[in-house]
C-alpha cells in the first residue's frame, strides 16, 4: 500500500466495492529531531494518502449505488498526541479531521462513514516500525487489545448503521480519555503523565 501503482491496481481490480476498511498503517518510535524527512513522508504516504486515494477510488461507484461504508481505523493517539510517537500521532489527526470532514461531505448521499479510534493493540506493529533508538523486542506488545477486539467493533459498525456513531473508540474509556486530554486546563496532567516518554526516548538515543 505504500506504492501509488499498487494502490490503482487494487483499485481497478474491485470495481464494486460495498465496504473499505483502511486498516494500514506504520508507526515510527523517536523524537521529532532524530526524524529523517524521508521517514516521516514514509508514515504519510501509508497512513493518510493511501487512505485518501483508495477512498477516492470507490466513492464513485459507492455513490452511484446510494450506498456503502467506509471505515478508516484511527487511534486515539488522534485525540491526544503521545511524545516519542509525534508524528504517528499527526497522521491519526489528520485520519480523524479527513473522517469527519468526509462523513459530512456524504450525508445525505447514501455513504456512511465511521472512525475507529482503538488503544494499543498486541500486534507486531510496533516489531516491525523503525525507531530512533533500539528496536523494539520481537513480539510486539505485551498488553493492549486483541486484534479480534478490534475487528468486532468493525463489525458492529457495519451491522448497527447508528446515524450517531461518528467516532468509535475501543475501549470507549480511552475516546474519553483521549478528549480529556486534549481539554485546555486538562492537558498539562497529559503533559505531566507522558514526560517519562521523552526521557526515555533520549536516553534510547542516547545509550543511557
Amino acid at each position: 500500500m505504500t506504492v501509488e501503482s499498487d494502490r490503482a491496481a487494487l483499485v481497478a481490480a474491485c470495481p464494486h466495492v460495498d465496504v473499505l476498511v483502511n486498516n494500514a498503517g506504520i508507526g515510527w518510535h523517536g523524537l521529532v529531531e532524530d526524524m529523517s524527512m524521508d521517514k516521516v513522508r514514509e508514515l504519510f504516504e501509508l497512513n493518510v494518502f493511501a487512505l485518501i486515494e483508495l477512498t477516492q477510488g470507490v466513492l464513485p461507484g459507492m455513490l452511484q449505488r446510494r450506498r456503502g461504508h467506509i471505515v478508516n481505523i484511527g487511534s486515539v493517539a488522534g485525540m491526544v498526541a503521545s511524545p516519542a510517537e509525534t508524528v504517528y500521532s499527526a497522521t491519526k489527526f489528520a485520519v480523524m479531521g479527513l473522517t469527519d470532514g468526509l462523513r459530512r461531505e456524504l450525508r445525505g448521499r447514501g455513504v456512511q462513514v465511521t472512525l475507529i479510534a482503538p488503544g494499543p493493540i498486541k500486534t507486531e506493529f510496533l516489531a516491525r516500525q523503525t525507531t530512533g533508538g533500539p528496536a523494539p523486542e520481537p513480539g510486539g506488545l505485551d498488553y493492549g487489545l486483541s486484534a479480534e477486539t478490534v475487528a468486532r467493533a468493525v463489525v458492529r459498525a457495519l451491522r448497527r448503521r447508528l446515524p450517531g456513531y461518528r467516532t468509535i473508540s475501543v475501549p470507549r474509556v480511552l475516546g474519553v480519555g483521549g478528549r480529556l486530554g486534549a481539554t485546555p486546563g486538562i492537558s498539562w496532567g497529559t503533559t505531566l503523565a507522558t514526560r517519562g516518554r521523552v526521557r526515555k526516548a533520549l536516553a534510547e538515543r542516547d545509550g543511557g
